[in-house]
């Protein structure tokens, strides 16, 4: 499977933005939290969607 990081998010709610071209294509997202102090949390399961046309 390729890959592609979108970034990290530090809001509450994030919001990914795709390209028309990615219509079709399916996306799988992994979220998890990371302290202040650099302390990291464990993995979220994957949830997976086809990006709208």
């Amino acid at each position: 499977m390729n890959g592609v990081v979108h970034g990290s998010l530090d809001l509450p709610r994030g919001v990914v933005g795709y390209s028309d071209a990615d219509g079709g294509q399916t996306a799988h997202h992994m979220l998890r939290w990371i302290g202040t102090t650099g302390e990291k949390g464990p993995w979220s399961e994957t949830a997976s969607a086809t990006i709208g046309a």
